[in-house]
């Protein structure tokens, strides 16, 4: 894991299970960077972190189609506490897969809330403030699809319950 926004890579959102595309590609493993709608994120008061692929992707283990591959990652511990989470990928997914990205937060009696989904256009509102974040990274691939390919997840957290 490395702290910050590095490189110069391309940045794609999250493409859920349930968004069509309609493109036409020749081949396979062609990258699509809709443009989407990011939610609103604050100016000030936020923290960053990226989570950088070692080569295990969870994609490998997608045996039949539509079944998902799951990796959860280490959890971040945090500068300041965060209620609101939001991500992006740097990833080649075709059509017919996806790449989804779920966090939770660890409360102080120890025990983690609910995955809560983050989508291309709404961030992860988690049901309290927490300081350590964990992430989870689902893929999946259709029948004849590319599985997605993801190389790095960056993101950002806030307070929202505290923004000014």
């Amino acid at each position: 894991m490395t702290p910050g926004n590095t490189g110069t890579k391309s940045r794609r959102r999250l493409i859920p299970t349930a968004t069509v595309i309609a493109v036409t590609a020749i081949g396979v493993g062609v990258s699509i960077t809709p443009a989407w709608a990011a939610p609103p994120i604050p100016d000030s008061g936020t923290l960053t972190w990226s989570i950088t692929n070692q080569g295990d992707t969870p994609g490998n283990a997608v045996s039949s189609p539509g079944q998902p591959a799951t990796t959860e990652f280490d959890h971040n511990v945090l500068n300041a506490p965060v209620d609101t989470v939001y991500a992006t990928l740097d990833a080649t997914v075709a059509p017919g897969a996806s790449a989804e990205v779920d966090v939770r937060g660890l409360r102080p009696d120890g025990t983690w809330t609910e995955w809560v989904d983050i989508t291309e256009e709404t961030a992860a509102v988690l049901p309290e403030t927490t300081d350590s974040v964990q992430t989870r990274l689902v893929v999946t691939a259709s029948e004849g699809a590319a599985i997605p390919q993801v190389r790095q997840i960056d993101l950002v957290g806030w307070d929202d319950a505290h923004a000014g």
